[in-house]
C-alpha cells in the first residue's frame, strides 16, 4: 500500500486526482469541467469499450504481433540519475513479452510507439475515447508531419519510469490504462519554476534535475503535485503544460495521444511560432493549425452516452483521411 501512495516525498500531502464514471460524464463536461479549466480527471467505466472487448491483451500483442520489430529502452541506476529513458535497442515483440512473463525485463520499456506508422492494425483493436477525439491535429486542411504521431504505446515493466518532463507545446494528453497500474505525478504547470527546469536544449519541453534529486530539493518542496494510481481500464486527462512522472506498478500495457482543441491552441500557435526558426516541422503545423477559423460552438454530446458510442474507431471517426 505505501508502494502505490509513492511512499515519503518532498512535498506535502498530494492533491487528489478526481474519479470519475463515464456513465455521469459527457463530452460536454469533460472540456468545460476538465479540459478548459486545465485540471486533470480519471474516468472510469470505458475500459472494455476502447479495447474491443480484448480478453488478453498480452495475448493479442503476442499472437498478432509477436513479430514485429520493436524499440525497447533499457532502463538503469544511471539513467535514472541522467532523468533519461536510457538506451534504446531493438528487439522482436515477443521477445520482449517472454522477458515479461519471466520477470526477466527488468528495466525494459517499449516507450511512446507511434501505432499507425509501427503497430497500425493494433488499432483495429483500441478505441480513442471520445472525449479527445475533436483534436484539432486531425482536422486541418493542410498535412503537416503530426497527422500520424498519436496515439502511442507503452508496454513496461514493474518499476520502469517516464522521467520528469512536460509534453511537447503545450499539447494536451490522454492515456489508457489496458493492463497493469502506474503511478502518476502531475504537477501544475505554475509550479515548474520550482521544479528547476532547464532551457539548455533549445526546445520549449525543458529538462528536469533527476526524480531522486527533486525529492531533496527545497523549491520543490513548496510544490503541491497530484498523485493518483490509475487502473486497468481507466481513462486519464493531464492538461498541457503540466510537468509530471509515471512508474508502472506492475507490468503495463497503455495508449496515449497528445491532442490540441480550442482550450489549447493559442498556446500551441505562440511555441510553434517560437520554434519555427530552428525546427521546419513546427512551422509547418503552425501553418495548418493557423489556417483555419476554428469554431467554439461544438462542443460534444451533453448528455453521457454508452460506453460503445464513446470508443471512436481511429480509421473512421478520428484520423484525418484526406492524408491517408
Amino acid at each position: 500500500e505505501d508502494a502505490d501512495r509513492g511512499g515519503d516525498r518532498g512535498w506535502g500531502d498530494p492533491a487528489a486526482v478526481p474519479r470519475v464514471a463515464a456513465s455521469e460524464l459527457s463530452v460536454v463536461e469533460m472540456r468545460t469541467q476538465y479540459v478548459d479549466r486545465g485540471r486533470p480527471v480519471i474516468v472510469t467505466g470505458l475500459g472494455d469499450a476502447l479495447t474491443a472487448g480484448c480478453a488478453d491483451p498480452w495475448v493479442l500483442l503476442r499472437d498478432r504481433f509477436g513479430h514485429k520489430t520493436v524499440a525497447v529502452y533499457q532502463q538503469s541506476e544511471a539513467s535514472a540519475r541522467g532523468n533519461t529513458l536510457g538506451e534504446p535497442h531493438l528487439k522482436q515483440l515477443d521477445s520482449f513479452l517472454d522477458l515479461l512473463a519471466d520477470g526477466d525485463a527488468q528495466g525494459m520499456y517499449l516507450y511512446d510507439t507511434p501505432l499507425a506508422s509501427k503497430l497500425p492494425e493494433l488499432l483495429e483493436h483500441w478505441r480513442v475515447p471520445r472525449y479527445f477525439s475533436h483534436c484539432f491535429l486531425q482536422r486541418t486542411r493542410l498535412p503537416h508531419a503530426y497527422l500520424r504521431s498519436w496515439p502511442t504505446a507503452f508496454v513496461g515493466a514493474r518499476g520502469t519510469t517516464s522521467p520528469v518532463h512536460v509534453d511537447r507545446w503545450h499539447s494536451h494528453f490522454w492515456m489508457v490504462q489496458v493492463a497493469g497500474r502506474k503511478r502518476w505525478t502531475i504537477w501544475p504547470e505554475s509550479d515548474m519554476p520550482l521544479l528547476r527546469p532547464s532551457w539548455a536544449r533549445g526546445t520549449l519541453d525543458p529538462e528536469f534535475p533527476a526524480f531522486g534529486e527533486l525529492l531533496q530539493c527545497p523549491d520543490a518542496g513548496l510544490t503541491r503535485p497530484a498523485e493518483a494510481v490509475v487502473e486497468a481500464g481507466e481513462v486519464l486527462f493531464v492538461p498541457g503544460g503540466c510537468p509530471h512522472r509515471v512508474e508502472n506498478l506492475a507490468e503495463s500495457i497503455s495508449f496515449a495521444g497528445n491532442f490540441v482543441d480550442d482550450s489549447n491552441l493559442e498556446a500551441v500557435l505562440a511555441d510553434q511560432c517560437a520554434l519555427a526558426h530552428r525546427y521546419p516541422e513546427a512551422g509547418e503545423l503552425h501553418a495548418a493549425l493557423d489556417e483555419v477559423d476554428w469554431s467554439d460552438e461544438w462542443r460534444g454530446p451533453e448528455t453521457p452516452l454508452p460506453p460503445d458510442e464513446m470508443a471512436v474507431d481511429y480509421f473512421q471517426g478520428f484520423a484525418n483521411r484526406a492524408f491517408s
